[in-house]
């Protein structure tokens, strides 16, 4: 959430310097970490919950793993996303 945080500030600098490539991209950067970082930590809530509470451990520990799933699905297809743009960049730099 914090590197969130930080590309969002980039992104803002970006875009009073006139930076309209670095704005888009840190803007989008900003906003992935963010979601990815509150997966995560909603992952540890419910993973804290296992240990802080007693006879609930089984759904706490489902629903933290849920979460985790969750965020490694979306990293997942951030990464198949990232590898496409990068063979349609590769791609393009060929032909043209």
């Amino acid at each position: 959430v914090i590197a969130g945080i930080a590309y969002g500030v980039a992104a803002l600098y970006a875009l009073k310097r006139g930076h309209g490539l670095g704005m888009i991209v840190g803007g989008v950067q900003c906003v992935l970490d963010i979601v990815l970082g509150l997966y995560l930590t909603a992952a540890a809530a419910n993973l804290r919950r296992v240990v802080e509470t007693q006879g609930l451990d089984i759904p706490h520990l489902m629903s933290g793993l849920d979460q985790l799933r969750r965020y490694f699905a979306l990293q997942m297809v951030l990464i198949i996303i990232a590898l496409c743009v990068m063979a349609t960049g590769i791609l393009l730099f060929v032909i043209i």
